[in-house]
């Protein structure tokens, strides 16, 4: 059993014969003792000399002569640092002042002082030991607060450090800047009787050279760790009690690896806080500022860093998982952190400007998953699937949002808007791909959404070449852009809109519109007042959305007419209705097919399949019935898995059996694609059709299967004999055969399909054996 020597830190100041106190003991072990010596009662400046002589059942003496207290000594103080014996157990120290006339020292006071050899209060001075550093081997009860001015104090391996409440906040540990702390498997935690909670405060400054661990693989029970310093070093820390907590200070310190309640970082900077496990990290509070901060790979709730009274800027917000992101200062980067907020609340909020958000998953928020109310940010490649409403929410507040960049991200399955841009201006919104956002119950979602939000109007904003599909409407713009201003409209250009109930529709406001592409929409496009400007100036391009030489206006999937001049612009405008029915605009220059690939299906998933077992599924493909020219397939492979093969053989597919087979418009050729596993699990691949096709010249097919074993079959040999019934009562009497199929039930081997193996499914084995099934 550990022995305990309690360091009790009250304050042992017993009264000398005078007046004023001369000599108190500031630190005291069984062979250690540090005195504080001052001026006495009736110094006036002149020579003195102390003698300190030991007590009990020893007897040492010391002897210190000099000016302090007096002339020339403005602390008026000195240090003493006395080995003393185990037995010792009090100092008498006899106080003499020298007679210059008669050339002798008078002894004028005498002052004895108890020693609790198991008690200590003030502050340890680790340098007058000679060795620079003070250590603590057993366990250390503290009472008040002890201060490590300078050297080192070593906690040794397996020591209890316990606070006692004898103030107001607590038992305080309190390491200077000159001092280090080296703690290395302690436990510090409150005693039985405390109330208020223990303090480590760390104040070391290790700027210089490597960075100094001061605390590791160490617990916190009802006690709070304060980082001060810079250049400091906590790993493995666990903060038993509910409501511990971090704060850090200074900057350049690290802490990793740790269990907490919350972390504070006020007037930090260059920290780092890794790999912990916490409720609440908050970068910035109380006015603080922090800056260039890293908050890395950590599992919490809520990510804070507030603004508005506190800077916290140029901070990165890296790997973290987390319930909650908010972010008030500026320049931060929030990057591939996976978040996932079950309130009704933004699962990353940006509330300041030049922030950005790159490379995020948010699954299945209860809310909206990205709300933007400043400028320019950066909301890039972000993954946010099965929010309970919009997907990207951009608001303006003041003093406005302009200027951001909503690029690149994916958006599934949100009960409300993709991306909603509300008052947004001069914002781009590009190349993102958005799907199935629209809630069963509640009308009007879209995929892009771009409207006022007063007294901010949408104005100058640029939605382009994104796709979107199966939502209740592709693009909706419902904005105050005047009519009379070309310079503010907002513009909808290179989007491909497919399988919507509305491809794109103009509710109010100047909305210029050309060079998109609609596809089995059930209404490609609404224009409720003549708000939109349904195609720009006809200009030569290099290839316009569907590969045909010129811009102007829209494709619209199945708007087949003619084109007497070859330029791919159909002669017919396209009529563009309201609500109402009532034609509101027209296309002047729909957009014609040259030649394109279409497949059907584009994506087939076979399923779960037996191991060895061989399925087929038909694909149809050829050149698009809304084509004006032949198409020519130049290439046709498979690539990806092993067990997906394709059948091009002249009896099944005579359409492909010339090496370059060239299809009409509207003419099609089937593809029989096999998939044949022969491993356990999931696996894909893709059909590659390339082709001239003008604006996708590979086009692809995409599958998915999966395979299994048979029920029953738990080795996994692809037969159903007595040697799995075996196994599977082995397994029921506690073993763990190494025949049995490492992937076991997830691959569905259990006789009885109820992810388990139980005596039932050896049964079912042997009676299906017994019955020659």
């Amino acid at each position: 059993m550990m022995r305990r020597i309690l360091i009790l830190l009250s304050a042992l100041c017993f009264l000398p014969v005078s007046a004023v106190l001369a000599m108190n003991v500031e630190y005291s072990s069984p062979d250690h003792v540090q005195l504080l010596l001052s001026r006495w009662a009736g110094d006036l400046g002149s020579n003195r000399k102390v003698e300190l002589y030991s007590g009990d059942d020893s007897q040492q003496i010391w002897t210190l002569t000099g000016t302090w207290g007096g002339q020339g000594d403005t602390a008026g103080e000195t240090y003493a640092d006395l080995a003393v014996g185990s037995a010792v157990h009090y100092l008498r120290a006899d106080y003499y002042v020298y007679d210059i006339v008669e050339e002798k020292w008078t002894l004028e006071e005498t002052q004895t002082v108890p020693l609790n050899k198991n008690s200590t209060f003030g502050f340890l001075r680790p340098s007058l030991t000679g060795l620079n550093t003070v250590t603590w081997s057993d366990t250390v009860l503290l009472s008040d607060t002890v201060v490590v001015e300078d050297g080192t104090l070593v906690i040794g391996q397996g020591v209890e450090v316990i606070f006692m409440d004898t103030t107001e906040h607590g038992a305080v540990l309190r390491i200077s800047g000159d001092a280090l702390l080296s703690a290395n498997n302690v436990s510090f935690f409150n005693g039985a009787t405390s109330y208020y909670t223990g303090q480590v405060i760390c104040e070391s400054d290790a700027s210089s050279g490597l960075q100094k661990t001061l605390i590791e693989n160490s617990s916190f029970n009802d006690v709070d760790l304060q980082i001060h310093g810079s250049n400091l070093a906590f790993t493995g820390l666990e903060f038993k009690s509910d409501d511990g907590y971090v704060e850090i200070s200074g900057s350049k310190n690290s802490l990793i690896g740790s269990s907490m309640c919350d972390i504070y970082l006020l007037n930090a900077s260059e920290n780092l806080v890794q790999d912990n496990s916490l409720h609440e990290i908050n970068v910035g509070y109380n006015a603080a500022a922090c800056i260039s901060n890293t908050i890395r790979a950590n599992h919490c709730d809520l990510i804070i860093l507030p603004g508005t009274l506190n800077t916290s800027d140029g901070n990165i917000v890296d790997s973290n998982t987390t319930g909650r992101i908010f972010i008030g200062g500026k320049n931060n980067q929030v990057i591939d952190n996976i978040v996932s907020c079950k309130e009704w609340e933004p699962a990353i909020l940006l509330a300041n400007e030049g922030n950005e958000v790159r490379g995020n998953q948010l699954t299945d928020c209860q809310s909206k998953g990205i709300e933007v109310s400043s400028g320019s940010n950066t909301i890039h490649q972000n993954l946010i699937k099965n929010c309970g409403d919009t997907g990207i929410f951009l608001r303006a507040f003041p003093p406005g949002a302009t200027e951001n960049e909503i690029t690149e991200n994916t958006i599934s399955g949100c009960l409300g808007d993709g991306i909603s841009i509300y008052g947004g201006q001069d914002t781009l919104v590009k190349g993102n791909t958005i799907s199935h956002c629209n809630h069963p119950l509640i009308g009007g979602d879209a995929g892009i959404s771009v409207k006022d939000f007063s007294p901010f109007a949408a104005l100058l904003n640029l939605v382009s070449e994104n796709d979107i599909e199966s939502c209740e409407i592709g693009i909706r713009s419902e904005t105050t852009a005047p009519l009379n201003d070309p310079l503010s409209a907002n513009e909808y250009t290179g989007n491909n809109i497919s399988l919507c109930e509305i491809g794109l529709e103009a509710v109010s406001g100047n909305a210029l519109i050309s060079n998109n592409a609609f596809y089995g929409n059930t209404t490609h496009a609404l224009d409720d007042a003549s708000h939109g400007v349904w195609n720009a100036s006809k200009s030569a391009l290099k290839m316009n959305i569907v590969g045909g030489p010129f811009l102007g206006g829209n494709y619209y999937e199945g708007y087949s007419v003619i084109d007497q001049d070859g330029d791919y612009i159909g002669d017919i405008p396209y009529q563009i209705l309201g609500t109402d029915g009532v034609i509101r605009a027209m296309d002047m220059l729909p957009l014609l097919i040259p030649r394109q690939v279409t497949a059907s299906p584009l994506t087939y998933d076979f399923g779960r399949r037996l191991l060895g077992s061989d399925t087929e599924v038909e694909i149809s493909l050829g050149n698009s019935s809304d084509s004006l020219e032949s198409l020519e397939i130049s290439g046709l492979q498979i690539t990806g898995s092993d067990a997906f093969t394709w059948d091009v053989s002249f009896e099944n597919h005579p359409c492909l059996l010339d090496i370059d087979p060239v299809f009409d418009p509207g003419q099609t050729c089937n593809v029989l694609v096999a998939f044949s596993p022969t491993a356990l699990g999931f696996q894909n691949a893709s059909l590659e059709i390339s082709s001239d096709d003008p604006d996708e010249p590979v086009f692809s097919v995409s599958f998915l299967g999966q395979g299994v074993v048979a029920p029953g079959d738990v080795n996994g040999d692809n037969a159903l004999t007595m040697a799995d019934a075996i196994l599977v009562l082995k397994v029921c009497a506690g073993l763990k055969p190494p025949e049995l199929l490492a992937e076991g039930l997830a691959n569905g081997s259990d006789f009885v399909p109820d992810d388990m193996l139980q005596v039932n499914d050896a049964l079912g084995i042997l009676q299906t054996l017994a019955l020659g099934k």
